[in-house]
């Protein structure tokens, strides 16, 4: 059975520092939440609840580059 923390006890998020790395979209909620002390559901929570967005190029570009480059290596 998993106890619950009180809210005496939680700490709070610092979700200003939070949102740059959600909306970069790079690495993943879990890796986010790991270095802020937080879960991937309450991020997902808080980015629903305040409205913020991911931003899909930067993956997508991450993606591209690195086809090219497996691509140029195997050439």
């Amino acid at each position: 059975m998993t106890k619950h923390k009180s809210p005496e006890v939680r700490s709070k998020a610092d979700w200003d520092s939070i949102e740059p790395h959600y909306r970069a979209n790079i690495r993943s909620l879990r890796e986010i939440g790991s270095e802020f002390g937080v879960s991937d559901a309450a991020i997902i929570k808080h980015a629903r609840k305040v409205g913020w967005t991911r931003d899909l190029g930067a993956r997508i570009r991450a993606r591209a580059e690195a086809k090219v480059s497996a691509a140029a290596v195997s050439a």
